[in-house]
């Protein structure tokens, strides 16, 4: 650390080492491993084509960040280099507007938005001045989606994200409570939950970090002076966030995760001079989470432990028959989890099976997992006593691994601000509740109806016994035809008519034989039991059905496209199997001569997709990235671009429009697609 201006630190976590060359005459034990090597040269040029990235980072608003930027900027541009500021936002800050006098400033975007305008960033103006370095506050700014112009990002890391591809370094800044991992970390210490956040990967990826700091007492008299809020703002910034307490419990976190970036560059400067690491062996961490409200927060603590561990980590979600019948804003949480996991780095995994337990614990052992990490039991003790809890059967079924449990977040907070609302909720449009359909409960109570004229046929003949299984019968008809509600309705309508109608005395629900209560008893538990368990394989053999025909559709189309010769015939068949598997109208956009995609003509390419945005095609075919539907560029498109990646550059573009977009969001079915 090194002092820098009037109480400030700066702490540097730059861009790691270059390694030694190779030396041919280094021992064995410390020469590289030639796959690692190619790997490393390969990266090195891929990064050399980009952008640099360079982020002034701190523990919160007011510590100076942009003021380091542009002190730092203007010290470039006297060297001679091509600055240009892109968005710098002062707010009012004298100090600050001094330093943008003398540097190039681009326009701001006018972007109109529920009748005011907004001032935004223009990415498009920045693309086409092109300046050596460009300067761009406030990195996990959210861009107004549904204003005019529509930006071509939700968020400006996007922005960021195109820049650098396009060769331009960017200076930026961010404060810790914006690092996506670190979220409820921030919620826990401050009692707020930031909807802007940054991926990790964004942070971990950036070619330099600089930590700028300052202790809590001059953030402090800073804020009194008026110069981080306009002096109306001051008191309830003080009273709320920019408490003392928190303010050093975020300057520990910005401290710890800059420090953080230091370690990753040793590490990586260790495997690229051949030292060997220590660890005897590397550690593989398992997040296990559900559809409830403490599977956010898991997958953030799960986050942090694979860093603070360098392991790989996997998130799963088991996906058990009594999950099969969650509503459509449950299923919408579930992709939303999984996509967060993804976004943060995570293996996005789904299984199926009855038991959460003991699907997890074999997983395990396939994947060789370390650890394991699970939320905090939720149901009660004596639920826990006839079905054992997911915790309870990991200790039963795992040997050699570490089972370690999260406890439960602040729930009501996370009821409040549900972290997919906004953004999942406007992919996957409305989220209707699930509505009963009630001709299946009254084809049950026709069920029962058939089985009490039966028995009453059987009366003569037989004992009431065996009138019993003629309703345990029917049970399990309408359990494997019609579902478990349907069942659990005929099993208690079946008790009773049983009662009323054979039980003497018959045609009342009295009962004369108190031995009769334990037979409605047993039979009731039976009932429950069958239409429980044979609604449960019911489930289960229609989602093992369903995987079945995707499976025999892919295998059909693999073994048509081998058979096929040329691009349009084989388009033709992607279109047709790719329709088939995830529901949806398809098209594939090929460009003509000069680079420009253009729509199918005539029969030559079949296309159940009609009205393609042709702009959004485009710029996934120029930038070999996924756009539309899911996707970080423009979401709020109604179909799903993909680039059809060929052995140079991109051939064509794959557009989708699902009829459920639940079918192509999961992580596994996007991977799916892209398959």
């Amino acid at each position: 650390m090194c002092g820098h201006g009037p109480g400030q630190v700066r702490l540097l976590a730059g861009p790691t080492a270059n390694a030694p060359p190779y030396n041919p005459k280094m021992s064995d034990e410390r020469r590289p491993d030639p796959d690692a090597l190619l790997a490393r040269v390969q990266r090195e040029e891929a990064k050399a084509k980009r952008g640099k990235l360079k982020i002034f980072f701190g523990a919160t608003a007011g510590v100076g960040k942009t003021f380091a930027m542009l002190q730092e900027a203007r010290q470039v541009k006297a060297r001679g280099v091509d600055v240009v500021v892109g968005y710098v936002e002062p707010h009012g800050r004298a100090e600050t507007e001094a330093l943008l006098e003398g540097l190039e400033r681009l326009p701001y975007l006018s972007i109109q938005y529920r009748g005011a305008t907004l001032r935004d960033f223009d990415l498009d103006a920045a693309l086409a001045r092109r300046p050596q370095l460009l300067l761009v506050d406030e990195l996990a700014h959210s861009n107004p989606m549904e204003g005019e112009p529509r930006p071509r990002h939700a968020k400006r890391w996007q922005d960021v994200e195109e820049l650098l591809a396009a060769g331009i370094d960017v200076y930026t800044t961010v404060n810790v409570q914006h690092i996506e991992s670190l979220n409820d970390v921030v919620a826990g210490i401050t009692g707020v939950r930031m909807q802007e956040t940054v991926p990790d990967k964004v942070f971990e990826a950036a070619d330099e970090v600089e930590l700028i700091d300052l202790p809590p007492d001059e953030l402090l008299e800073r804020l009194h002076a008026g110069k981080v809020y306009v002096p109306e703002q001051v008191r309830h910034a003080i009273e709320n966030f920019f408490r003392k307490g928190n303010l050093i419990a975020l300057r520990e976190l910005a401290l710890r995760t800059t420090a953080d970036r230091v370690d990753a560059a040793m590490r990586e400067y260790r495997e690229g001079a051949a030292i060997r690491a220590i660890w005897a062996a590397g550690e593989r961490l398992l997040v296990a989470v559900g559809p409830d409200e403490q599977s956010e927060r898991l997958i953030r603590a799960g986050k942090r432990m694979a860093t603070a561990l360098q392991a790989d980590w996997i998130v799963v979600y088991v996906e058990t028959p009594d999950l099969l019948r969650l509503s459509d804003e449950a299923r919408n949480r579930r992709i939303a989890l999984l996509r967060l996991a993804e976004s943060l780095g995570a293996e996005a995994v789904t299984l199926g099976g009855s038991s959460v337990g003991e699907e997890l614990a074999n997983y395990a052992r396939t994947r060789n997992v370390t650890r394991i990490l699970i939320g905090r039991p939720r149901r009660a003790l004596w639920q826990r006593l006839f079905r054992p809890s997911t915790y309870g059967e990991l200790l039963a079924r795992t040997e050699g691994v570490d089972i370690n449990v999260v406890g439960g977040a602040d729930e009501a907070a996370a009821r409040r601000t549900p972290f997919m609302v906004r953004s999942q909720a406007y992919l996957l449009g409305a989220m209707p509740s699930e509505k009963i359909r009630w001709p299946r409960y009254i084809w049950s109570l026709v069920a029962t109806l058939a089985a009490t004229l039966i028995g009453m046929a059987m009366v003569p003949v037989f004992e009431l016994a065996n009138i019993v299984m003629v309703y345990l019968l029917a049970v399990a008809f309408v359990a494997a035809r019609l579902g478990r509600g349907p069942a659990i309705l005929a099993s208690v309508f079946g008790v009773g008519a049983f009662d009323f109608f054979f039980v003497p005395p018959q045609l009342t629900f009295a009962v004369s034989d108190v031995q009769y209560l334990l037979t409605f008893a047993i039979m009731l538990i039976v009932a429950l039991l069958i239409s429980n368990l044979t609604a449960s394989v019911r489930l289960q053999a229609n989602v093992a059905g369903h995987r079945e025909r995707r499976t025999a559709m892919l295998y059909a189309m693999s073994r048509e496209l081998a058979a096929t010769r040329g691009q349009e015939a084989m388009a033709r068949v992607a279109v047709r199997h790719v329709g088939e598997v995830f529901d949806s109208q398809v098209v594939v956009l090929l460009p003509d001569a000069q680079g420009r995609i253009r729509y199918p003509r005539g029969e030559s390419v079949s296309s159940s997709l009609r009205g393609a945005d042709l702009s959004v095609a485009q710029w996934v075919h120029d930038h070999g990235r996924p756009a539309g539907l899911g996707t970080d560029t423009l979401p709020g498109t109604e179909a799903m671009y993909l680039p059809l990646q060929g052995s140079q550059a991109v051939l064509g573009v794959l557009g989708v429009l699902p009829a459920n977009p639940r079918r192509v969001l999961l992580p596994e079915q996007f991977h799916l697609l892209e398959t």
